[in-house]
């Protein structure tokens, strides 16, 4: 989502570039698309939106030894606080509301609910566990 960004604001990369050169060679190559081959179909913004939330629980947690509900309750509160203040111009965020906007910048709808970022929390470390390393 960041690269998409920074196409749409004039800022070309090279990871940019890249990004978008690898999209529209997908695009003629299978002809599904553009969204889908650029990786922003629902699903996909949904997936960016998860992980910049699982980001920024990651700043909230530290080093600190926290359980999943605590830290989903600050996440929740931190998300709240974030509304309230707006976004502000990228490069003038702290890394947690980086995470936060990027969360906001998917176009999903970003919950701050208790229980469902509780869920993600532990659905993630889950998912983590499960990981076969080979």
């Amino acid at each position: 989502m960041a690269l998409a960004r920074q196409v749409a604001a004039g800022e070309c990369s090279t990871d940019a570039v890249r990004w978008l050169a690898s999209g529209i060679r997908l695009y003629f190559e299978r002809g599904e698309s553009l969204e889908q081959c650029l990786g922003l179909t629902v699903p996909a913004r949904k997936i960016y939106r998860d992980r910049a939330l699982l980001s920024a629980a990651a700043v909230l947690k530290g080093d600190r030894e926290i359980t999943p509900w605590l830290l989903s309750g600050e996440l929740a509160n931190a998300i709240q606080r974030f509304r309230r203040r707006g976004i502000f111009e990228r490069g003038q965020l702290s890394s947690l509301d980086e995470f936060l906007a990027e969360a906001h910048g998917t176009g999903c709808a970003v919950t701050s609910s208790r229980r469902r970022l509780y869920d993600l929390l532990t659905t993630s470390e889950k998912m983590s566990a499960r990981r076969v390393v080979y």
